[in-house]
């Protein structure tokens, strides 16, 4: 999977925790931050060390334990969370809880970047219907 779809569904799964406000665009990038962590593993064995559940629960931890806050914290996990999802279902698969065997539903990455926009497509209009709303069914 790609960088872009990644932070695609990052941002897609990120959507119901947040409030439409100044502070979103931070849990934003946060979770987009998130979803990139375990690609910095490309050096160290791709999928092994960062790719799985275990890291992620002792990564949360330590976040609780330096007080970091807890919509960052939220952010952060789902961004990542997301991509360890993403990519069980890539022909590789992942082993999502360290020492276990390699999870994999592989699945064409067209359909998911297909499914993506179009999920995508459905938020931005979540997000603009308010603002539209009166314009709308002036015409219905």
């Amino acid at each position: 999977m790609n960088k872009n779809v990644h932070l695609l569904y990052a941002f897609i799964f990120l959507f119901p925790f947040i409030k439409i406000n100044i502070n979103s665009i931070v849990f934003i990038l946060f979770s987009f931050a998130g979803a990139l962590i375990p690609d910095i593993d490309l050096e160290f064995g791709h999928r092994i060390l960062l790719h799985n559940f275990v890291i992620v629960a002792i990564f949360i931890l330590l976040m609780i334990y330096n007080k970091v806050p807890e919509m960052i914290i939220i952010s952060i996990s789902i961004g990542w969370i997301s991509h360890i999802i993403l990519d069980v279902f890539t022909f590789k698969g992942v082993k999502i809880f360290l020492l276990g065997p390699w999870i994999k539903f592989p699945i064409n990455e067209r359909i998911i970047k297909f499914i993506g926009l179009i999920l995508f497509g459905l938020i931005i209009a979540i997000l603009i219907y308010p603002f539209f709303k009166e314009f709308i069914f002036k015409f219905l």
